[in-house]
């Protein structure tokens, strides 16, 4: 096998750190030789080794990483690299790349550079801060606070509901309209978007061209373990660009118009799961946060380059920096 040399920043935050074995974090899934994971000193160990305390750095390469804890289970995606700077009050660095994650039945906060996101109890949100993208994507019916560095500006994120820090824009994931006994709702995420259309007897399901049929029946026939109690309320035949469900029991309009808003909210995290961003680079700025309000504010910032060192820097660093060592 042939092994890529990577060009890494280890940040290692200067920080007191404190053990907190009931929240510990760990890895649950994925490729474990893909995975690097780092110590509070900056030290490599094993990708197995459960996080007791803050200051632990993850970096993923070409496979997503799974991590659990009492409080949130996360999906770290591809090329990404994420800190962990909050203990006992689980708290998120995200440096660069993207992450999924849901809450449990503790607050979380996740940082950038550029923005604070503030997760409650059962909270499911999908975020990206590359070069390229800067946002956050509410999959739940929670709210999530929002507090914004690039504007000094507080405020929410609207069950499902997409942000771009960047633009300042915000954009519904999914849309309704109800027409006499029709009721229509419509999925919209990225490039992918779906169409539910429910009547007194059956959802039909209108299919874009770049999911598969096949991945649509995938997701009804997991419906089956994840949510057995939606599934057992239809059943479906398909055809070339839609799939029609057809109620098992007679259904009111209040019900029917439930059972497709639940539809629509497993759908959109199904689809979700297929995103993928661009391949994100490091970014080119990384700040100490001095703006963001509630977070430990670090005296200086120690680097470690591993690797090839690039033509040109990966990224600026404020404060004191220096080079520990060079392979």
């Amino acid at each position: 096998m042939r092994f890529k040399r990577l060009s890494l920043a280890l940040i290692v935050l200067s920080m007191s750190f404190s053990l907190f074995a009931a929240h510990s974090m760990f890895f649950s899934a994925g490729d474990y030789d893909a995975l690097n994971l780092y110590g509070p000193r900056g030290n490599k160990v094993d990708a197995l080794t459960e996080m007791t305390q803050s200051g632990y750095i993850i970096q993923t390469g070409e496979w997503e990483a799974t991590f659990s804890a009492n409080f949130a289970e996360m999906i770290v995606y591809p090329n990404s690299l994420i800190a962990l700077v909050g203990t006992d009050n689980p708290e998120l660095y995200l440096l660069d790349g993207s992450i999924m994650i849901e809450c449990f039945d503790k607050d979380v906060n996740v940082y950038t550079t550029t923005a604070k996101y503030e997760l409650s109890k059962n909270a499911v949100a999908h975020i990206v801060y590359t070069n390229e993208e800067d946002t956050i994507a509410n999959l739940s019916d929670k709210s999530i606070i929002l507090y914004d560095a690039l504007r000094d500006s507080k405020g929410e994120v609207a069950p499902y509901t997409i942000v771009d820090i960047m633009k300042a824009s915000y954009n519904p994931l999914m849309y309704e309209l109800r027409t006499a006994e029709l009721y229509t709702k419509e999925i919209a995420f990225k490039d992918f978007k779906a169409t539910l259309t429910a009547d007194t007897q059956k959802i039909t399901i209108t299919l874009p061209q770049n999911l598969k049929r096949s991945q649509i029946t995938s997701f009804l026939a997991n419906l089956e373990v994840t949510n057995p109690e939606i599934r057992s309320k239809f059943t479906y035949r398909t055809t070339q660009d839609t799939i029609t469900l057809k109620y098992a029991i007679s259904l009111t309009e209040e019900e029917y118009t439930a059972l497709t808003d639940q539809l629509a909210k497993e759908l959109l995290l199904y689809i979700k799961s297929f995103y993928r961003p661009a391949e994100p680079s490091v970014n080119s700025k990384l700040t100490l946060l001095e703006r963001i309000p509630n977070m430990p504010q670090f005296s200086a910032v120690k680097t470690t380059v591993i690797a090839d060192i690039p033509s040109t820097p990966v990224f600026s660093v404020s404060g004191s920096v220096k080079v520990k060592k060079i392979n």
